[in-house]
Order: structure tokens, then C-alpha cells, then sequence
């Protein structure tokens, strides 16, 4: 076992996602086959685009999209071996001499297809290595597959056991169509770590994860049974609360703000947490009112206050 293999067993017992271990996989590769470039290229709905790379600039991989019924990538996916391109234009950036392609498929399920280039041509052995490699790489992009999936049909938040965000955009949605057609208006209240990711870095993953922890629970004591409590994104929170609350009826949002610095007291956090409270009266689709919550969050940002909208 040489060093790169090392690398690769190192990062795969690291690794928290499946991602990570794709990227320790595609690090092999490269090392080991001298490559220029390589990608894993990843069917979403009826197009494909870059799941992972080295050797891609983030212009093109944000960039790159082709569509399912493309020629030369159906010519590809419907391959049962390597195919080897000279001088790919159309779907490798910086164009090197030899470009190998390979099928990323489980159970006939198209899931996308794998790249390697270089200006060298690839001998059979090389060949072979990265079409072992490739298949490896299916089996994992599958599994990722299937977790996200998974995910989708759970409603809650693993860490915090807060709801999370896919069963907040279907809850938002609800309330939108009860003010719609029962005249039915509720509010938000939008919480947010600011400047997360320096935060993060100054008290740790797991102290910052356990404050996640304590804003639920005092969340959830401070609300009602009608109301509840969404993961929204990793730095922030939001609470439905199925009626309007008034101005002069605040009562619950005071002492929710007293609670939570209480928290980050107890814990000797010192962060700034933008707070936005947004009163929905008026008739939203659901893309509009997500906008309004982040331009009411990025104003408290700015100020330093709670905001609150009145829509």
C-alpha cells in the first residue's frame, strides 16, 4: 500500500459525509494517474452537471449543464466500457489530449458518469484502475442517493430533534394557503447565528452544536403547542406561530429574547444572534416570503436589533 492508498483509508474513516469520501477517491486517482483534471459529472432531474472535480475552475463547474437527451453524454452513460475522446471540447474544461470516460450506474440506475484527462495517452492498466475505481464511485454516489432520500421523508432534525427545513417549506406552505383561502394570518420569527462560520471557529463544533440544542429546547418551552420550531439552514431557526401576533401582543417574542441571551450567558457564548419577527397579513407565494425572511435578517444584521415586518 503506498501513500496515496493511505490517504485514502485516512480520509475514509474520517469522513462525515459521502462526499468526503468521494473526494478521497478522486484525490487517489489523480495522484496515482497523474491526471490533469477529473470529474464526477451528476444526473439532477433531466440534466447533468458537476457533481465533483480537480481541476475545474468554480466558473465552469457552476456553470456546466447539459441536458439528459445530449449526444455524446448518451453516447457515454449507454456504454458498457471506457470511452476514451481526444481533445473533448464540449463537456472538459481546458481541453487535455486524452479524455477517458466512464458510466456511473447501479442496477441500471443512471446516476451520471466519470471523467479523467491528461495530455498523455492511458495505458490498459490505467485503464482498468480507473474503471474499478468508477464503479466504487457509483456504488457511493447510489448510497448518497438513498440518504438524501431518506432524509427527505424524515421531518426532523437529527441533531437539535427541531423540525427541518424540507418540512418547513411544506408547513410554510400550508399557512400561505390558509391565509389565502380562510383569510388566516400567522407569523415568523427568524433567528440566526451571525458571522456562523467564525463563531464556529472560535468555540468549537460541539459547544456551537450544543447551543443548537438549548435554543430548541427554550424555544419549545417558551411557545405554544400550536406553534413549532424549524431547523432552518446550520445557522439559523424559524417558529410558525399559527396566529398573527400584534404589536401590542408580544409578550412571547420578549421573552423568548430574555431566554435565549440567558442561553448564550450560561454557556459563555458571545455571538451575535440576528432576531427579524415577520407579521404575514398578505397574500405571498412561497419563493417571495423566503426573500422577505432574509432581507428582515439581513436588516437586524445591519442594525443590531430585532426586526419587524408587517406584510
Amino acid at each position: 500500500m503506498n501513500l496515496c492508498d493511505n490517504k485514502l483509508t485516512e480520509s475514509y474513516f474520517k469522513a462525515s459525509s459521502y462526499e468526503e469520501i468521494l473526494s478521497a477517491l478522486m484525490d487517489l486517482m489523480q495522484h496515482r494517474l497523474n491526471l490533469s483534471s477529473i470529474a464526477i459529472y451528476e444526473l439532477h432531474k433531466e440534466n447533468y452537471r458537476v457533481k465533483i472535480s480537480r481541476g475545474f475552475s468554480s466558473f465552469y463547474i457552476k456553470n456546466f449543464s447539459r441536458e439528459k437527451k445530449d449526444s455524446t453524454i448518451n453516447e457515454i452513460v449507454n456504454s458498457n466500457s471506457i470511452i476514451e475522446i481526444e481533445n473533448e471540447k464540449e463537456i472538459v474544461e481546458n481541453n487535455p489530449q486524452y479524455s477517458v470516460f466512464f458510466p456511473l450506474i447501479v442496477k441500471k440506475d443512471v446516476m451520471g458518469f466519470i471523467y479523467m484527462g491528461r495530455n498523455k495517452e492511458f495505458e490498459k492498466s490505467e485503464k482498468d484502475f480507473f474503471k474499478n475505481m468508477a464503479i466504487i464511485a457509483a456504488y457511493i454516489l447510489r448510497a448518497s442517493k438513498l440518504e438524501e432520500s431518506s432524509k427527505k421523508l424524515n421531518i426532523f432534525d437529527e441533531m437539535t430533534n427541531a423540525y427541518n427545513i424540507n418540512y418547513f417549506y411544506l408547513r410554510l406552505n400550508e399557512a400561505l394557503h390558509k391565509l389565502e383561502k380562510m383569510d388566516k394570518p400567522f407569523s415568523l420569527f427568524y433567528i440566526k447565528y451571525r458571522y456562523f462560520m467564525k463563531i464556529k471557529k472560535i468555540y468549537g463544533s460541539s459547544q456551537i452544536n450544543e447551543s443548537f440544542k438549548k435554543i430548541v429546547e427554550t424555544v419549545k418551552n417558551n411557545i405554544r403547542n400550536v406553534d413549532n420550531i424549524f431547523r432552518y439552514h446550520h445557522d439559523g431557526f424559524v417558529v410558525i406561530f399559527e396566529n398573527h401576533i400584534e404589536k401590542d401582543e408580544d409578550n412571547i417574542i420578549n421573552k423568548l429574547e430574555k431566554e435565549l441571551d440567558f442561553v448564550f450567558e450560561k454557556m459563555n457564548i458571545k455571538a451575535d444572534i440576528d432576531k427579524a419577527l415577520l407579521n404575514i397579513k398578505s397574500k405571498f407565494k412561497l419563493d417571495e416570503l423566503i426573500n422577505l425572511m432574509e432581507d428582515a435578517i439581513y436588516k437586524s444584521e445591519r442594525t443590531g436589533k430585532t426586526v419587524i415586518i408587517e406584510e
